[in-house]
């Protein structure tokens, strides 16, 4: 409806706010009763539509549908539609509604059984629940998501985006070799996978180092990211050390920058890790 809304050229009919708001094509004078004669409502799922577009069983041909990518793909992959292509996938800043506009998210969430006592009372299984949840936002189950169907060439990429975990982002190269007592600067950002999502402001980023030989990590030096989501992080470095950039869980609502992107909604991010690699000191007189 949002998308409909913002479409030139095309007579719409406006959605009541109770509904969404936006808006659908239709016929001025009549938005009540009639949709114009090009736009067809099947009220089918989204997989029957898609073959129904496929099939474009319509007077002038010429179909096109709005569709999410993983069930395009995943028909495509199956054989029940040849005949579609995308033909945009992605919104550029610039461009209408910007680039937040054709992303949809899927989210999930536990029920409060303190809220909902006639459903503990029917057998809600809060365990199971919060295990899927841990399962699902892990960083193997997030990795498969976002391979799934990776290989797809018919949409030009992954049907899913795994966004449990912000990414953190080093700018510059992380130097393999440092002289002794020589402070090194780690810059970097951290951000949320999802566009259309506020900058990670205020939120701890924490360097780690692991000696040779050692079986646990110790914390470096710290820093809080900015406005944008970045941070720097200066240290000087004594040994020998493989380093580790990490951010903990962060729990926040995401206020929208645009109503493209939809309603607030309450976000758990989970940490976030990237390895930087060895670095080595060295020392004077030392090869």
């Amino acid at each position: 409806h949002h998308i409909w809304a913002l479409t030139s050229g095309v007579p719409t009919c406006p959605v009541s706010a109770t509904d969404g708001g936006g808006a659908v094509p239709g016929t001025p004078g009549s938005c009540s009763s009639s949709t114009p004669p090009w736009y067809h409502t099947t009220g089918l799922t989204q997989g029957p539509n898609l073959v129904n577009a496929a099939a474009c069983n319509y007077s002038g041909g010429n179909c096109y549908v709005l569709t999410d990518r993983g069930t395009f793909q995943y028909l495509m992959d199956s054989g029940a539609i040849l005949s579609l292509h995308v033909v945009t996938r992605d919104n550029s800043a610039t461009s209408t509604g910007g680039a937040s506009l054709l992303i949809n998210s899927f989210h999930a969430y536990a029920i409060n059984p303190a809220k909902f006592p006639e459903t503990v009372a029917s057998g809600l299984n809060l365990a199971g629940a919060t295990t899927f949840l841990d399962w699902l936002t892990s960083p193997r189950a997030q990795r498969e998501i976002t391979a799934y169907q990776e290989a797809d060439t018919n949409s030009g990429g992954s049907s899913f985006i795994g966004d449990a975990a912000p990414v953190l982002s080093l700018r510059g190269r992380f130097p393999a070799r440092v002289a002794e007592g020589r402070p090194v600067t780690v810059n970097g950002t951290l951000a949320n996978r999802v566009p259309g999502t506020r900058p990670l402001s205020g939120v701890t980023v924490t360097l780690a180092a692991t000696r040779r030989g050692a079986d646990r990590s110790s914390t470096v030096a710290t820093a809080t990211t900015g406005a944008s989501g970045r941070f720097s992080i200066t240290f000087t470095p004594t040994v020998d050390a493989r380093y580790r950039l990490a951010s903990p869980r962060i729990a926040q609502v995401e206020t929208p920058a645009s109503a493209s992107f939809g309603p607030e909604f309450g976000d758990l991010l989970q940490p976030a890790s990237e390895a930087l690699g060895r670095m080595r000191v060295s020392r004077t007189g030392s090869s």
